[in-house]
């Protein structure tokens, strides 16, 4: 019988895994250089190749940089990439190389199988470029192995030696004295059972330079700098008295240079340097006029601790956080670019033993998800607006080949943070997948209980949150809802089931969720709640539950709709006895082992109460006891962290307390990050008491959903956006925002005159819009702009 051939062999046909030894051995922190010399007669127009590589790659043609990846994912299906390389192809002698790079190891972005290797297939005119004998393969001669790692959620530091290596090797001419065949290794054989495209855009890149100098120092240099595998602990091993910048730094470009003078023998000069804000990128560096064995260390931080850069080392017994990398500079120019991206603000430059005057030329390539719609908020409100600018700039840096959770500290797509993020991307551009993507990858990585993990993929197992695993089927639903498309969770329905059998099973006949022991709840506080039935985990349960049965019932699937059903209304009426009051509107924070209640107000409880459909008979009352939290000047100790506000906010729109959301958005995001000179919001509130906490969260962008649904008025109303309603509230002088739908941008623009408002909103074909103005509710349909002018007390919000 004849087989069909599997589907990697018809994107890579004859191409082979290649690697430079055994490819299971000797694998930690380890780097090959691949290389590819043809001849072609004349330059094809278009020359795609498919290229991947376990565990990341750097490509290059002829000496130029291509492309960088490939995105996050599973051995069973290990993405690619397709890119076209004509645009440096050239007639005559052409070069196709590559630098790859494993780990070795877990990481929270990569989850190690004891393999790695190169593949790429494609053909440059008549020239097959397939991975296979034909490629040249060496260790990369430049890059330390035995280097320390920069937290254990990431790699390891890059220490790079260009006394041997001078980089000519990614160009045509280079020399392959030194190289060897590869080691081959056929398609279809375990790990990479399985190929996928990346389903994501190639990630956007552009160079740009530190905008300052801002301190510099000398000192003595320890004296184990030469040899150290930790970069940053050597720094902790040194005094310095930090001081004004040295004079001579230049932007030119996309770089920021000077010339560096001798600091003397056995001497450092230390320099930082301010990109101006948190940027997430590769660090490049560029000297000449050394003379061979002088070194540039490099370390990234994200703020200032009284006035010094803020460099955590485990030589001060801090929690481990090391971002940073060394180059060894060779006789004449060198020239290097480290190999992964850091999330910094602050660069910290120290060069050691410069017997000379040496000029070095610093930047960053920066990268990220090619994230649009900056421009769609503007308001008059100068406070509104930097948080909306701050909060863009957290979702642009914490978007790489998924949402992370910081591009600093861990770099881990954690399924609640990107539940957050893509909430907020989905405003700005429409754009779902990448959260389509993470949503597969979730389901497909779980427990042996059926739970997910919560940050995928890794071999994180003491990151299975039950709370998570809830929010990840909000996810699923969130996904239906924006687009009306079921595919993702049909793919996941099995995965769906498992989670709410294992929630079934823990709620047991009480039909509320304990917290269950083996696993991490995380909560807002959770290692305080670990007795008893906490109330908003137990109504995060009924919410998931309530989307659940939405998507079975929308994917034709009755009979589990029917059966969720059931345990919905079994889990409202046990939440109902164990946590309301429906004569005063109260709900209680946790039913305690005797049977007690617990009724201390907490905004997260009433929150989900609302999100989950519990909802008591005296509303008023209800809303009320909500605003106290909210209505603060600022956040305080037990007060809902960064994301669980999100919830918050969506709950107080729901009774229509517009106004409090953005007040609270002003005070808390104001005060907390803008005014200590943050760029991008912070993982927690209260940065002084948590010093070792990221300075760029994703999670806390989430602003943008609500200024622009408040002040821009705009909230969808159906599934995919096939009808929205529309009500702002005025604050400021003006504004204007821009809403991506699956039918088009709807556009809402209003500016005061007077005792009156103009306003204008463009519907796009397709859509449905109640407009609720002036007290009146009249229904547009789209395409159709329309303007209105109205008094500025017109009250604010829709009823629930």
């Amino acid at each position: 019988m004849r087989h069909e051939p599997p589907p990697a062999s018809q994107w890579f046909g004859s191409a082979q895994w290649i690697w430079c030894g055994v490819p299971c051995l000797d694998l930690v922190n380890a780097y090959m250089q691949a290389r590819r010399v043809f001849t072609l007669e004349r330059a094809p127009r278009r020359a795609e190749v498919r290229v991947t590589a376990d565990a990341g790659y750097r490509l290059y043609v002829n000496g130029a940089y291509v492309t960088r990846g490939p995105a996050r994912g599973f051995q069973r299906s290990w993405p690619f990439d397709r890119v076209d390389v004509a645009p440096y192809l050239r007639h005559g002698r052409n070069v196709v190389a590559a630098l790859v790079h494993t780990p070795g190891v877990d990481t929270y972005s990569y989850a190690h199988e004891g393999r790695a290797g190169l593949l790429l297939a494609g053909r440059a005119g008549p020239m097959e470029l397939a991975t296979g004998p034909a490629w040249r393969v060496r260790v990369s001669p430049g890059h330390r192995q035995d280097c320390a790692r920069i937290c254990a959620q990431l790699g390891f530091q890059e220490q790079f030696d260009s006394r041997l290596d001078d980089g000519q090797w990614r160009a045509a001419g280079g020399d392959e004295s030194g190289w060897r065949d590869p080691v081959c290794y056929r398609l279809g054989r375990p790990p990479w059972s399985g190929f996928e495209e990346r389903g994501i855009p190639l990630l956007r890149e552009a160079v740009r330079a530190p905008s300052r100098c801002i301190l510099s120092c000398t000192g003595r240099s320890s004296r184990e700098w030469r040899d150290a595998r930790c970069v940053a602990a050597v720094y902790a091993q040194e005094s310095r008295a930090w001081d004004r910048p040295l004079q001579g730094w230049r932007r030119r470009g996309a770089w920021l240079t000077t010339e560096l003078p001798p600091a003397g023998a056995g001497r450092f000069s230390s320099h930082c340097l301010d990109f101006g804000e948190e940027v997430t990128g590769t660090i490049r560096l560029e000297a000449q006029g050394a003379e061979g064995g002088e070194a540039l260390d490099c370390i990234g931080v994200e703020w200032l601790d009284e006035g010094r850069p803020a460099v955590r080392s485990p030589v001060r017994g801090e929690r481990g956080l090391a971002i940073a990398g060394r180059v060894v500079l060779g006789a004449g120019r060198t020239a290097h670019e480290f190999f992964s991206p850091w999330g910094l603000r602050y660069l910290v430059l120290t060069a050691r033993g410069l017997r000379g005057p040496v000029r070095v030329r610093v930047g960053v390539r920066t990268t990220g998800y090619p994230l649009r719609g900056e421009e769609n908020f503007r308001t008059s409100d100068k406070r509104l607006q930097a948080i909306w600018r701050m909060a863009y700039r957290s979702l642009q840096c914490c978007m790489l080949d998924a949402y992370v959770d910081c591009p600093s500290r861990e770099q881990g797509q954690w399924d609640a943070d990107a539940h957050i993020m893509a909430t907020a991307a989905f405003h700005l551009s429409g754009d779902t997948a990448l959260f389509a993507r993470c949503l597969r990858q979730v389901g497909a990585q779980r427990s042996a209980d059926g739970l997910p993990y919560a940050v995928v993929p890794s071999r994180a197992h003491n990151c299975v949150l039950p709370d998570f695993s809830l929010l990840w089927i909000l996810g699923l639903r969130d996904h239906w809802w924006r687009t009306g498309d079921l595919s993702v969770f049909r793919s996941m329905a099995d995965a769906v089931r498992e989670a709410l059998a294992y929630f079934k099973d823990q709620a047991g006949d009480q039909y509320l969720l304990p917290h269950d022991p083996r696993h991490w709840l995380y909560l807002d506080v959770a290692g305080s709640w670990t007795e008893g039935y906490v109330a908003h985990f137990s109504l995060l349960y009924l919410a998931a539950l309530r989307a659940a049965q939405q998507l079975f019932h929308e994917a034709g699937d009755e009979s589990a709709a029917e059966e969720v059903h059931h345990q919905v209304l079994r889990v409202t009426v046990a939440a109902r006895r164990a946590f309301l009051d429906a004569s005063t509107g109260r709900v209680g924070r946790r039913l305690l082992p005797d049977g007690s209640v617990e009724w201390t107000d907490d905004a997260r409880a009433y929150a989900w109460a609302v999100l989950s459909g519990l909802k008591p008979g005296l509303d008023g009352a209800f809303v009320e006891r909500m605003l106290p939290t909210v209505n603060k000047p600022r956040p305080r100790t037990g007060d809902p962290n960064v994301p669980a506000m999100h919830f918050v906010f969506e709950a107080l729109k729901a009774y229509g307390r517009e106004a409090e959301v953005i007040a609270c958005i002003r005070n808390w995001w104001g005060d907390r990050f803008l005014d200590v000179g943050l760029t991008t919001t912070a993982e927690v509130w209260d940065l002084a008491s948590h010093r070792h906490c990221s300075r760029c969260h994703g999670w806390g962008a989430h602003p943008i959903v609500h200024m622009s649904e408040i002040l821009g008025g705009v909230r969808q109303a159906a599934p995919a956006w096939r009808r929205a309603r529309f009500r702002p509230l005025f604050v400021g002088d003006s504004a204007e925002a821009r809403v991506a739908t699956p039918f088009g941008a709807v556009r809402t623009a209003w500016r005061r005159r007077g005792d009156k408002v103009r306003l204008s909103v463009k519907v796009p074909r397709g859509m449905t819009m109640d407009a609720v103005l002036a007290g009146r509710c009249e229904v547009w349909t789209g395409p159709c702009e329309r303007r209105r002018t109205m008094p500025t007390d017109e009250p604010s919000g829709l009823a629930p």
